[in-house]
């Protein structure tokens, strides 16, 4: 039973990572930025490390107090919902005239992957450190 939570939690966790990166991605675009087309390349990656920062932040804690040292691994489970619908873009967009696509694809990939892993781990690794020292 306590596995079947586990796994539930974490599910909760990356719909709600992959629903505040979005919010958080239009949002910061919205305010920030004239809408354009084609749009430049500072809005997309600061939006792209905005909603990845967001993203982070929203699950760190819950990671690290479910999974403990074990965080950063669930951290991945929770980027494949970004890293599945950035990896067809890639796929789809072969050709040389897409190339801001699969520019933008790498970098909310890599960028949203790194940030809650990180944030994950770091969190769970403090929260260690913490128990140690009480």
């Amino acid at each position: 039973m306590q596995l079947l939570l586990r796994i539930l939690a974490l599910i909760v966790v990356a719909v709600v990572a992959f629903v505040v990166n979005a919010y958080a991605q239009d949002y910061w675009a919205g305010y920030l930025f004239l809408r354009v087309y084609p749009r430049p390349y500072l809005e997309m990656v600061s939006a792209a490390i905005v909603g990845a920062t967001a993203a982070a932040i929203v699950t760190a804690l819950p990671l690290a107090t479910i999974f403990r040292k074990k965080a950063w691994l669930a951290g991945l489970f929770v980027a494949l919902p970004v890293i599945a619908l950035r990896a067809s873009e890639i796929e789809i967009s072969g050709n040389q005239t897409q190339q801001a696509i699969i520019v933008m694809a790498w970098i909310e990939m890599l960028s949203y992957t790194l940030l809650i892993v990180c944030a994950a781990w770091l969190v769970s690794h403090r929260m260690g450190k913490a128990s140690c020292v009480l």
